[in-house]
């Protein structure tokens, strides 16, 4: 069973979090009240009730009291549902129109809150609500309609509404689950809702694909509705009539087990992967980045694949993400990429475009540190405090270094060196170097940090240095 978190509304969110952290048991407890320590404003608090101010139109001191109470309000979300599970139904909080913690019960409800709120600092501010399933019976619903679906080789994810006392299941191919559903005659169980959250192409396909039948392409009967973050990054390979992606030479490949959005494409000859808008997003014999997780071939993987495996399918498997791209851009507005190898090593060099000097928070900063080459592709210049040079960047701090247009980079007695434009060797590897530029910081709010980041080679982040011509 998978519980799906990031598409429920963030109030029904917290009311999830509120009542899905229980307390240990303790054999004596009864009705213990929730208490709250005086809490200091510290920076932290104060800087995120300034937020929270702002996006809700209230005041910061507002704002401090409602972040206050989040620990009481924890607090009595879990004792109410080990110890009131015959009738507890959810706690959420509403914030408009006006502040109020709503806790419902199916039954009894004023009775049963008095003891867990009385003298307590959420006394004034609860509200009881009625409902007709108790968050167990919610539960018990959602593992029952997991078990249902699974057997029929339906995946779905789903949460615990509480606001509207039902279980969400989140469907990415409606007319594909409302048919098979028919088809075995199943019937969900009660409070149990199928929400769409994604519309297939199905056989609409606006651009033309030419698959190859001596590859074999394994795929989902229905894209995931939420999908595993880690990052897979390496080339893809053709082996044994499977597309594997494969780290370096001594790596056997991750089997990809791809979603329902992705086409393999013969582009006279050459193997390509298209996403649903007809992008090439990954091609045989190119690095690749792709999101999603290792998984295991269970029985129920197996169900959800829209043809079986063949026997001498081997893994490990990956089961692909949300995003998947070509690791090398040689056609970015922001950069120019150069790929240097020797024997043992490959590194990525960057040369910057003017761009870049406005995006960077100031072309005036200095500092000094060592040009590093460990464990990835992408140089990097690790930053020493410099005595006769102090500037206000943490020492420590890895930056990735995009350098100026005319700078070149070569391999030379099995290490990398930097040269300037006349030829001059700026630095090498290893050595220390004090630099002129600007940072363009690693706050992945910043629409030009995540413009840069994306376009990029894989798993080249920031913060990134951007060197004074």
């Amino acid at each position: 069973m998978k519980t799906n978190l990031n598409r429920i509304p963030w109030m029904v969110l917290l009311a999830l979090l509120l009542v899905g952290c229980s307390a240990p048991a303790e054999d004596s407890a009864q009705t213990p009240t929730p208490t709250t320590a005086s809490v200091e404003v510290s920076d932290a608090l104060r800087r995120d009730a300034e937020t929270m101010a702002e996006q809700m139109g209230i005041s910061v001191d507002e704002a401090i009291h409602r972040l206050k109470l989040q620990n009481p309000i924890g607090t009595l979300g879990a004792e109410l549902e080990r110890q009131e599970a015959d009738t507890f139904a959810g706690l959420w909080i509403q914030h408009k129109p006006e502040y109020r913690i709503i806790v419902a019960f199916t039954r009894d409800g004023e009775r049963t809150i008095q003891p867990y709120i009385e003298n307590s600092p959420i006394a004034g501010q609860v509200e009881v609500r009625t409902a007709e399933a108790t968050y167990e019976e919610l539960k018990a619903a959602q593992r029952e309609a997991h078990r249902l679906l699974e057997e029929v080789g339906l995946s779905v994810d789903s949460g615990i509404n509480v606001m509207e006392n039902q279980v969400e299941l989140l469907v990415t191919d409606r007319p594909m689950f409302d048919t098979t559903l028919e088809e075995a005659d199943i019937e969900l169980p009660d409070h149990v809702k199928a929400i769409t959250t994604y519309k297939p192409l199905g056989d609409d396909i606006p651009f033309g694909v030419k698959p190859d039948p001596t590859v074999h392409f394994p795929q989902l009967k229905t894209r995931s509705a939420s999908t595993m973050l880690a990052l897979l990054t390496g080339e893809i390979i053709l082996e044994d009539g499977f597309l594997r992606v494969r780290a370096n030479d001594d790596d056997e490949g991750h089997l990809i087990i791809w979603q329902t959005d992705c086409f393999l494409h013969s582009n006279e000859g050459v193997i390509e992967i298209l996403d649903r808008d007809g992008q090439v997003v990954g091609r045989v014999g190119e690095e690749v980045c792709l999101g999603g997780g290792e998984i295991p071939m269970t029985t129920s993987l197996e169900r959800r694949l829209r043809e079986p495996l063949p026997e001498h399918c081997e893994g490990p498997y990956w089961l692909q993400g949300g995003g998947m791209r070509l690791s090398l851009n040689h056609s970015s507005d922001l950069f120019t990429l150069e790929v240097l190898s020797s024997d043992d090593r490959t590194f990525h060099f960057l040369r910057k475009k003017p761009v870049l000097d406005q995006w960077a928070e100031s072309m005036e900063e200095r500092f000094y540190g060592e040009l590093i080459h460990k464990g990835t592709r992408h140089l990097q210049i690790e930053i020493a405090f410099d005595q006769l040079n102090p500037v206000p960047i943490t020492a420590g701090v890895k930056y990735t270094p995009l350098w100026p247009p005319d700078y070149q980079a070569r391999i030379q007695n099995g290490k990398f060196e930097i040269l300037d434009g006349s030829g001059q060797v700026v630095v090498r590897e290893g050595e220390k170097v004090r630099l002129e530029g600007g940072k363009i910081g690693g706050d992945w709010s910043s629409e030009n940090y995540r413009q840069l980041y994306h376009e990029l080679p894989c798993g080249c982040r920031g913060p990134y240095w951007i060197v004074k011509d």
